[in-house]
C-alpha cells in the first residue's frame, strides 16, 4: 500500500517563514513524506529559500514555480505533481507539531474516514500562542460522535450543515486520502476567480461525501501576522458569500439546507455591508445590505440600507454600533 504523504505548500513572498514550515515537516514522526512547494510567482527569495531548506533538512520533494495565481490554484497544481496516497496542505507561514501527520493518518484509519483535521493554536508572528481554536467554537460537540479517547468522527449527515455555520477546519490542519480529492474535484472546480475562503467551498463539497476525523489535540500552529490575508475582514466575508452563492447554484440541496444557506448569505452579506458602512462607502454598503435582505428578510438589513441614503449626521449612531450585533 502506498503510505506516502504528499505535503503541498503554496508559497508567495514568505522568505522569512518557509524554513520554519519545512523544518516542521522534517520533524514529523511520520517519515514517508514528500514535499511539493509551489512558488506562486514570488518576488523575493522564497523559492531559493525553499530549495535550500528542502536540501538542508533532507526532505524529498521539489519546488515548482508558476505565475501568480493564488494559493488555491497553487494547491491544485501541487496535487498534480504529488505521488502520495495521502495529501496534506501546509501554508508557508504555518507549522506542524511533530506527531500531526502520523496522528491524522491513524485517525482516518481508526474512524474509517477519507480525511482528518486537528485542533490548532493561533499564534502571533513569533509563534506565541494567542488562543486554541476549539476554545472559540460553540457547536463542535453537537455534531461529534466520540468513539475513542483521541479521535472524534463528525458524521456526514450533519457535517455539511455544521460547516455552513462554523468553520473549525484550517487548510494547514487538513490531511486527506487522494481518492477523496480525485472524487470531489480540486479547489477551483466551481469557482475560477481568486477569492478568499475558496478552500471552504472544497470542504463543503467533501462534507457531502464523507465524514471527517477530528483530532482533539492542537497539532498545528496557524500564524497571524501583517502579511497574511486572514485579517481582511470584508474580503473574507465577501469570499464566503461568493462560496455560499455557488453552493446555492451548484449543489443539490434539500429545502432545509437551502434555507440555511440563504440565511448564511444574509448574515455574511450584512457583515460586509456594515464594514463598508463604517467606512462611509454608502453606495457599496447599500448594495450589500440589499443583498442581505434579499436572502434573509431582516429589519436590520432594511434599516441600514435606508440609513445609507441619509446624511452622515443622521446615521452616525448606527456607525457607533458594534459589528457583533446578530442578524435579526
Amino acid at each position: 500500500m502506498n503510505e506516502l504523504v504528499s505535503v503541498i505548500i503554496p508559497l508567495y513572498n514568505r522568505e522569512k517563514y518557509i524554513e520554519h514550515a519545512l523544518r516542521s515537516i522534517a520533524g514529523q514522526s511520520w517519515r514517508d513524506l514528500e514535499v511539493i512547494v509551489v512558488d506562486d510567482g514570488s518576488t523575493d527569495s522564497s523559492a531559493a529559500q525553499a530549495k535550500l531548506h528542502l536540501e538542508r533538512y533532507g526532505l524529498t520533494g521539489k519546488v515548482i514555480t508558476i505565475s501568480n495565481s493564488g494559493p488555491d490554484a497553487a494547491r491544485d497544481i501541487g496535487v498534480r505533481h504529488a505521488c502520495g496516497n495521502y495529501l496534506a496542505f501546509l501554508d508557508s507561514d504555518d507549522i506542524y507539531l511533530p506527531t500531526f501527520i502520523g496522528e491524522a493518518v491513524e485517525a482516518m484509519r481508526t474512524q474509517e474516514t477519507e480525511w482528518a483535521f486537528s485542533d490548532f493554536y493561533v499564534t502571533d508572528s513569533q509563534l506565541k500562542v494567542l488562543f486554541r481554536k476549539s476554545e472559540r467554537l460553540k457547536r463542535l460537540r453537537l455534531v461529534a460522535r466520540t468513539t475513542s479517547t483521541l479521535y472524534v468522527s463528525l458524521m456526514r449527515e450533519r457535517l455539511f450543515s455544521y460547516l455552513l455555520e462554523e468553520q473549525p477546519i484550517p487548510v494547514s490542519g487538513l490531511v486527506m486520502r487522494r481518492s477523496l480529492y480525485d472524487r470531489v474535484g480540486g479547489f477551483h472546480r466551481f469557482i475560477k476567480e481568486r477569492i478568499l475562503s475558496l478552500e471552504w467551498e472544497f470542504m463543503l463539497r467533501a462534507a457531502r461525501t464523507s465524514p471527517i476525523a477530528y483530532l482533539e489535540r492542537p497539532l498545528v500552529m496557524i500564524r497571524k501576522h501583517d502579511g497574511n490575508i486572514s485579517g481582511q475582514v470584508a474580503r473574507q466575508d465577501a469570499g464566503e458569500v461568493a462560496v455560499l452563492k455557488t453552493v446555492l447554484d451548484q449543489y443539490r440541496l434539500d429545502p432545509g439546507e437551502r434555507r440555511l444557506v440563504q440565511a448564511e448569505i444574509g448574515k455574511r452579506s450584512w457583515h460586509v455591508g456594515y464594514h463598508y458602512f463604517l467606512q462611509r462607502k454608502n453606495r457599496l454598503s447599500r448594495s450589500w445590505f440589499i443583498d442581505s435582505f434579499r436572502h434573509k428578510v431582516s429589519a436590520k438589513a432594511l434599516l441600514f440600507a435606508m440609513a445609507t441614503t441619509l446624511p452622515a449626521s443622521f446615521n452616525q449612531p448606527l456607525r457607533n454600533l458594534k459589528k457583533t450585533l446578530s442578524l435579526s
